[in-house]
């Protein structure tokens, strides 16, 4: 019931209230005349005071019973909220620039190496295979989450097909071509060519890795150390395969870099406070490539955040 209903019944009340004197006396006494004698109207003032003051006292008694409810309601709230700001965590995913270096690949010139960390432009990974990428998870509100639990969230299959449009463009003899084993696209077969040689490798686009908790407090970062989520290795190595295709494109130009428009990802994350007050909290992960080389390309790790409903 909203505050203007509840009003509005309240003074139905009142108003039903103040009649019932009104009908009693009009019941018992309605076929006297109105007295000319003013010493009469002394127990018509009395009839209707006996019957009004307990009335009256009666429906004051409810408003102040109610006034002191809702302060009080609004009290708790305000302790409530002062509370929650008191030990409330905040999670964020820090926005960086990662460098996508060319490694020793033992078939083709793939990216083997990505850093937060710029080592010159003449510098070559003695990597034979992609590391991770990982994303630098910190709290920055002013009390430790707990119950910490994250699922990354992406459509595979377009991924796979916006890098193989990406492909299209390199030389055959240098295309790496990608195709689900199975149907359900939980294994991804990798074909690198060299020359006329053909090496085959697989990947699970479906592991452990995509869910995650974490088991303990996640306290305030007032030491700058971040907990690190591990990007799925898949995501990542189909990134660096796109990086790979503007590199040995055909029509390799400042604009094909520009276009690099890898499909974004999401991580979906939930945590609590002290409290067991719940928070859920969406990030939108995107790689938007920025410069670089052949052998140094840059790219803008930007995360989009929203809360959703709890």
């Amino acid at each position: 019931m909203s505050r203007k209903q509840r009003t509005l019944f309240g003074m139905a009340v009142l108003l039903i209230m103040l009649s019932i004197p009104i009908f009693l006396y009009i019941y018992y006494f309605g076929g006297n005349t109105p007295s000319k004698n003013p010493d009469a109207w002394g127990p018509f003032g009395d009839f209707f005071g006996g019957v009004l003051n307990p009335i009256i006292s009666f429906f004051t008694l409810l408003v102040t019973t109610y006034i002191a409810y809702e302060l009080t309601k609004l009290e708790d709230q305000r302790n409530d909220k002062v509370i929650e700001t008191t030990y409330k965590p905040e999670l964020i995913i820090e926005e960086k620039y990662f460098h996508t270096y060319a490694g020793n690949h033992f078939i083709i010139d793939l990216p083997t190496e990505i850093s937060y960390e710029k080592k010159g432009g003449n510098y070559k990974s003695d990597r034979d295979w992609l590391n991770d990428l990982e994303l630098e998870l910190y709290n920055i509100g002013v009390g430790p989450a707990k119950n910490i639990e994250y699922v990354f969230n992406f459509q595979i299959e377009n991924v796979i097909k916006y890098v193989n449009e990406r492909l299209a463009d390199v030389p055959e003899e240098k295309r790496i071509l990608i195709k689900p084993i199975n149907d359900n696209l939980t294994w991804i077969e990798f074909i690198y060519r060299n020359k006329k040689d053909e090496h085959k490798a697989a990947a699970s686009a479906i592991n452990a890795m995509h869910r995650q908790k974490i088991n303990h407090l996640l306290s305030v970062s007032l030491n700058n150390r971040p907990y690190l989520l591990k990007v799925p290795y898949i995501l990542v190595h189909l990134y660096t395969i796109a990086v790979y295709s503007a590199w040995k494109g055909l029509k390799m130009t400042a604009e094909s870099f520009n276009n690099l428009n890898f499909p974004p990802f999401f991580i979906d994350m939930t945590y609590s406070d002290l409290g067991n007050k719940t928070f859920k909290k969406r990030f939108k992960v995107e790689f938007l490539y920025s410069s670089g080389s052949e052998t140094d390309s840059v790219t803008q790790l930007k995360i989009t955040e929203s809360f959703l409903e709890s």
